[in-house]
């Protein structure tokens, strides 16, 4: 049976970013991994607070974005919408991937890269590539580099 597209994708990344980059020293990666949890608890609380804070901010504009025009004011609802729906769900998988993490199980590890692919749709959508190619690389990288701690 053939792979999955994410499982194609996964097996890419591990391959490029896992394996053949330059490799994390052993102590790096195991400080990486134990404070996981943690990292995963700051990012997830931050998540929703800002997509909280988005949500609020962008309702006490919105009055003001009709004064731009149908247009404008279209596109900054559909905006800071869009905005405050991805920071929550990123911020519920990094949530949902502490206990996970603690226990250092595949799952967690799952959770953490979906939030990571859904941060970088949402700077692809924005067309945000600097933030894609450098941040997105980067978050990838350190999660390849960790991968066969978590089984």
């Amino acid at each position: 049976m053939a792979a999955s597209p994410l499982d194609q994708l996964t097996n890419t990344l591990d391959e490029y970013l896992g394996k053949k980059a330059p490799q994390l020293p052993d102590n790096i990666k195991q400080t990486l991994v134990n404070f996981s949890p943690w990292l995963a608890l700051i990012a997830g609380v931050l998540g929703v607070l800002s997509a909280l804070t988005v949500f609020g901010i962008g309702s006490v504009f919105s009055p003001f974005a009709l004064y731009g025009g149908p247009k404008f004011a279209g596109s900054y609802f559909s905006l800071f919408t869009f905005s405050s729906i991805l920071l929550g769900v990123t911020g519920v998988l990094n949530l949902m991937a502490i206990t996970p993490l603690r226990a250092k199980k595949e799952r967690g590890w799952n959770l953490l890269f979906y939030a990571e692919l859904i941060w970088i749709a949402s700077y692809l959508i924005q067309f945000d590539l600097v933030n894609v190619v450098v941040g997105g690389l980067i978050g990838l990288y350190f999660l390849f580099q960790v991968r066969p701690y978590f089984k």
